[in-house]
């Protein structure tokens, strides 16, 4: 997050109860623009000769934490759902941190997060943040093996996904 977006927020951007009220400096009946951009919820307008879009998201955690030292963080939907920016459901992480927060990969073979076919050894390999967490006769116990492993840290489990 660049440090421009955090300053717009905070020189633009009128907060009441948690929703974006009115843009500092705007008359009454001078939108702004509020919709969807990927699933996310943004706020689009134009000042001085400059457009913004910056995330809801972004916007109530900032007012409601009065955090707006947002460089090199990213804000993250606790329960991934993109459309809930109840400030209770956001956070201030790192990008890496972010990436645990993650579903189940598209390109799974296994089914489950954290867990791989070795077939040299003809077991799964269970992996955690890059690193190897142990090799099993099924993929069920390698999963609980990587959500060992994730316990205690941002990341999503097997189990919270509902896969074991």
């Amino acid at each position: 997050m660049k440090n421009n977006t955090a300053a717009a927020i905070q020189k633009h951007v009128t907060m009441i109860d948690g929703v974006p009220y009115q843009l500092t400096g705007y008359k009454a009946g001078q939108a702004f623009s509020i919709y969807e951009q990927k699933g996310y919820k943004v706020i689009k307008f134009k000042r001085d000769k400059r457009h913004y879009t910056i995330h809801l998201a972004i916007i109530a955690y900032a007012f409601h934490n009065n955090d707006f030292e947002l460089e090199g963080f990213v804000i993250d939907h606790k329960d991934r759902n993109q459309q809930n920016d109840d400030p209770s459901n956001l956070r201030k992480i790192t990008s890496g941190q972010n990436r645990l927060n993650s579903k189940l990969n598209s390109n799974s073979t296994t089914g489950f997060k954290g867990v791989q076919f070795d077939k040299a050894r003809n077991k799964f390999k269970a992996v955690f943040s890059k690193r190897f967490v142990g090799r099993f006769d099924t993929a069920i116990e390698a999963a609980r093996a990587h959500d060992r492993a994730a316990s205690g840290t941002l990341a999503t489990t097997n189990r919270e996904l509902g896969l074991i």
